[in-house]
């Protein structure tokens, strides 16, 4: 479609949208308003086409070497907190402007990045490319899983070949990380810890405390 509004127009039936921001953009008092601008359009739109939003929370990444904009913030468990925050702002603006639509559900990246990085740090590093901030197969795994259970209420399906070669989850990837970088797959084993922080985590009623917190996360 040329343009979200085509894509939501008349008779558009959508079962999902999925909404994601820059991660500062949430964790930044200043930023939010944009935000928050584009889903009093957004809200609307989905009602009228039937289409569950789905707020994709993505992860607080490490704040040293600071980058421009994140001394706005504070420490990382000051943007752990602050994207919590606007994602929070961000469900009960949807609410208020689509009081009939579906209730959103949440994904939430960052929650699940926080269980790795208290559990296994050495590992949290790992599901960031070098520039710190986009993710390796790891953290697109972890992505996958999480997003998967907002959408479907369970955890996707790993079957016994994918274990027994990860690489089957990526041989479609049209890229994965620039050159001349080379991707480090999971291991099987990193497969099934990480799709279990997925379903740990999964379920937003917490994070949002949202009007219908009893639909966030769950199938209807």
């Amino acid at each position: 479609a040329p343009s979200v509004q085509a894509l939501f127009g008349p008779g558009a039936r959508w079962d999902y949208a999925v909404l994601n921001t820059f991660s500062m953009d949430a964790a930044t008092e200043c930023r939010r308003p944009h935000d928050l601008e584009a889903l009093e359009t957004l809200g609307p739109m989905f009602e009228r086409a039937d289409t569950r939003p789905v707020l994709f929370v993505t992860p607080a990444y490490e704040t040293e070497p600071k980058r421009k904009g994140l001394e706005k913030i504070g420490s990382w468990e000051d943007f752990v907190w602050k994207q919590s925050e606007g994602f929070r702002m961000y469900a009960a603006k949807l609410h208020e402007v689509s009081p009939d639509g579906h209730p959103p559900r949440v994904a939430d990246a960052n929650l699940a990045f926080e269980v790795v990085h208290g559990e296994r740090p050495e590992l949290f590093k790992r599901l960031f490319h070098v520039d710190e901030f986009h993710p390796t197969p790891l953290g697109s795994w972890l992505f996958a899983c999480v997003i998967f259970c907002a959408m479907f209420g369970q955890l996707p399906p790993l079957p016994a070949e994918v274990l027994e070669e990860p690489g089957r989850l990526f041989a479609r990837a049209r890229r994965m990380l620039p050159a001349p970088h080379e991707p480090v797959l999971p291991t099987a084993d990193e497969l099934v810890y990480l799709r279990g922080v997925a379903a740990r985590t999964f379920g937003g009623a917490a994070l949002l405390g949202a009007r219908d917190a009893g639909a966030l996360g769950h199938t209807s």
